[in-house]
């Protein structure tokens, strides 16, 4: 997971998005798999059934979007941002949680140069 996705996570809803005390390998790869919707590089595949032996590639209903907002108004800070706020945020942070850098990641000068980070 990339350090300006936990970065952004934190800075807007609060908590960390994994609990790093139990976070392994698997369990982040899972996370990712279920709430970001990316898909695993094809030559990671492979690895990743190894692994985890029980995945059966099943995705849950939770979404990134509805995570975001559910972890930051079920919280104690709901006056800083509005649900549509939290669309462009969801965007913003689904450019980061991609697996791969550098090609299907956005960048830092990309997500620096996002019109919601211009507008706060």
């Amino acid at each position: 997971m990339s350090l300006i996705f936990q970065q952004i996570f934190e800075l807007i809803v609060g908590p960390p998005p994994l609990d790093s005390v139990v976070a392994t390998p698997v369990s982040v790869v899972r996370q990712m798999l279920e709430i970001a919707r990316d898909e695993l590089p094809e030559q990671w595949q492979q690895k990743w059934r190894t692994m985890d032996s029980t995945w059966t590639g099943e995705k849950t209903e939770n979404n990134l979007q509805e995570w975001l907002e559910e972890t930051y108004f079920d919280g104690v800070r709901k006056e800083d941002f509005t649900r549509d706020d939290f669309v462009q945020v969801g965007a913003l942070v689904r450019r980061l949680l991609r697996f791969e850098p550098g090609t299907t990641r956005a960048s830092v000068q990309e997500i620096l140069q996002d019109p919601w980070l211009g507008d706060k």
